[in-house]
Order: structure tokens, then C-alpha cells, then sequence
């Protein structure tokens, strides 16, 4: 899970350890790349704006390294209208628009990466 905003990225980690995911936080796209390379990573949260590197780039870093490019990446923004052009230039699909609910956010995580193991009680 990748996001600059405290409250966000809190809410979106506790929503999907609750459902069953392993989650790992980064506050900006530097900590991101250092997370997917150390760690297991079966599907990226990723808000489109933060400090640094854009959503956008990250995704570019991501795909551009062999041993990374096949992790699925689910995009947050609050402005997909603006991304738009670039989302379709690189052919993501998945893509949830804030503010969204908790449980559709789960659920396209659910699509995308399912949970390993059994559900927390």
C-alpha cells in the first residue's frame, strides 16, 4: 500500500489486513521500491500523487525491472479524469476513484491478489 496520506493508507491497511492480506506501507515511491524488492509482493496499492515520484512513475520503475513488472498494481486517485490518457498509454485497467468504499476497495484486491492463508477472526 502506497499513499502520502496518514489517514488514508491507515484505513486501506487495516481494511485489507481484516480481510485477510499481508500489507506492507510506504509513505512515497522511494519506500515503495525499497518494499517490492526485500519483500513478497503480490499487488501494489498505488495512489497516483505522491512526494517524489508520481504514481505514474513509480508504476514505469516498477514494469522496467525484470524481477517486478508481473506485480498487478491497483491505482487510487481522486482525479482518474486527468490520468486518464495515461492509464490507457500503458493499458491499466484497474483503477478506483476516491473517495471510495472500503469494501470495493477489497475487493478489487480480492480480484486482483487473493489472500493467503485462512481469514483472521
Amino acid at each position: 500500500m502506497v499513499d502520502d496520506d496518514d489517514a488514508t493508507l491507515g484505513l486501506v491497511a487495516l481494511a485489507l489486513r481484516r480481510a485477510g492480506h499481508k500489507v506492507f506501507e510506504a509513505r512515497s515511491g522511494e519506500a515503495a521500491l525499497d518494499v517490492v524488492r526485500t519483500e513478497t509482493i503480490g499487488l501494489v496499492v498505488l495512489d497516483m500523487g505522491l512526494p517524489g515520484m508520481s504514481g505514474i512513475e513509480l508504476y514505469d520503475r516498477l514494469r522496467q525491472d525484470e524481477r517486478l513488472r508481473k506485480i498487478p498494481v491497483l491505482f487510487e486517485t481522486a482525479a482518474s479524469f486527468q490520468y486518464r490518457r495515461e492509464f490507457q498509454r500503458r493499458g491499466i485497467k484497474a483503477v478506483v476513484e476516491k473517495p471510495f468504499n472500503l469494501r470495493d476497495i477489497v475487493r478489487q484486491v480480492r480480484e486482483l491478489a487473493p489472500p493467503l492463508g485462512p481469514r483472521p477472526s
